[in-house]
């Protein structure tokens, strides 16, 4: 991502103007302190990282600055921006990842797609439940994300938003599914439903 690091302001994510281009102060280690940003007049919103081509939008959203990211939407920030291959990550995988519902709709507001995948096959619903982000899944399953998409990675044995849940010991992201409609009994691509992976995890509370 930006590769530009500012430690002596230990803040999270602010957007300023260098040379010309819009940059961002990376999140510091040093603190969780959260304040909210303006995005800067004339700044490039579609600005992006050559590399793996993160925006700022990406870190505003994950980091829950939610001016931030509405100044950029009306200046013309790409909503669907994905991150280059092999993640393919959009800004609305990093707001249900951070787990922060209002930028998710605003995201949706701006015509995203809810389900858009990144480059296993991950849906934001499915990156919400395996970081047991609740309101975040909430606003998924209430806006009518689908939560019976599979990751197409084997080695995760192509998990739905569910397994997530189950595997890491969410009941009340699996509740939540759960009441949207989903198959406790669905399988993944080793024919085992939810309850097994839960098991396999030692999750006895699920």
């Amino acid at each position: 991502m930006f590769g530009l690091e500012i430690c002596t302001d230990p803040s999270t994510i602010t957007a300023v103007l260098q040379r010309g281009r819009l940059c961002t102060w990376r999140r510091c280690a040093a603190t969780k302190k959260r304040r909210d940003y303006c995005f800067p007049p004339g700044a490039d919103a579609r600005f992006e990282d050559p590399v793996d081509r993160f925006c700022v939008l990406h870190e505003a959203d994950y980091g829950g600055h939610e001016q931030l990211v509405k100044d950029m939407l009306i200046a013309d920030a790409d909503p669907s921006r994905l991150s280059s291959a092999p993640s393919r990550i959009s800004p609305l995988h990093q707001a249900a990842l951070g787990g922060h519902p209002s930028i998710v709709s605003a995201l949706l507001l701006k015509g995203v797609a809810i389900d858009v995948l990144d480059g296993c096959g991950g849906s934001p619903l499915i990156w919400a439940a395996d970081e047991g982000q609740l309101a975040a899944a909430e606003a998924l399953l209430a806006a009518g994300a689908k939560f019976n998409i599979r990751s197409t990675d084997r080695k995760n044995s192509g998990c739905a938003a569910l397994d997530c849940a189950a595997y890491h010991g969410y009941a009340h992201i699996l509740k939540a599914i759960l009441a949207h409609g989903a198959d406790a009994n669905a399988r993944d691509y080793r024919g085992l439903a939810a309850l097994h992976t839960a098991a396999g995890a030692d999750q006895a509370g699920i």
